[in-house]
């Protein structure tokens, strides 16, 4: 399913799924003369598992009203 989301220009959630491939209609390697970057960096550090626990809980508190 990774796979085929990147037909459609998606990254995949799983990093194992390698995102240039040489199939010659993958969006990403077709794209990359007009600037589309596969490689970019992380623009954050991934958040400690505490702070996406309280993420959660305060989204639920916010969507229940």
């Amino acid at each position: 399913m990774q796979e085929q989301a990147l037909a459609a220009g998606f990254r995949p959630g799983d990093p194992s799924v390698p995102v240039k491939s040489p199939d010659p209609n993958n969006p990403w390697t077709k794209n990359a003369d007009n600037g589309v970057q596969v490689d970019i960096p992380p623009v954050a550090p991934t958040p400690e598992g505490p702070v996406v626990h309280n993420l959660i809980h305060m989204w639920s508190r916010v969507t229940q009203k």
